[in-house]
């Protein structure tokens, strides 16, 4: 994983089923804009974007990417396994969405 600053995979706190975790979505995907693959192409669309969401729920960003590019499949498609690749590294879970 490229590095964010900030990051340490075990800064979280878990509150009954809520997690909060030590780097968002936006700031955990902009370290990926110079990698190759879905992951890079879907953090270089959103570079620069001012109305993506700083902190908000995987339903609220899903719809917000959905939205953004017209609901194409490929790149909701990028998102979902991004957001996956992000709460499994920031939270060390797996397969959970919030």
């Amino acid at each position: 994983m490229p590095a964010v600053k900030g990051y340490t995979a075990k800064r979280f706190k878990q509150r009954e089923d809520v997690i909060i975790l030590a780097v968002n979505f936006k700031n955990w995907l902009a370290a990926f804009e110079k990698a190759a693959g879905p992951t890079g192409d879907l953090a270089r669309r959103f570079r620069g974007d001012t109305g993506f969401p700083e902190d908000a729920t995987y339903y609220q960003l899903a719809y917000y990417v959905g939205q953004k590019a017209d609901f194409q499949w490929e790149i909701t498609e990028s998102f979902i396994d991004a957001w996956d690749k992000y709460v499994a590294e920031v939270a060390g879970y797996s397969g959970q969405r919030f």
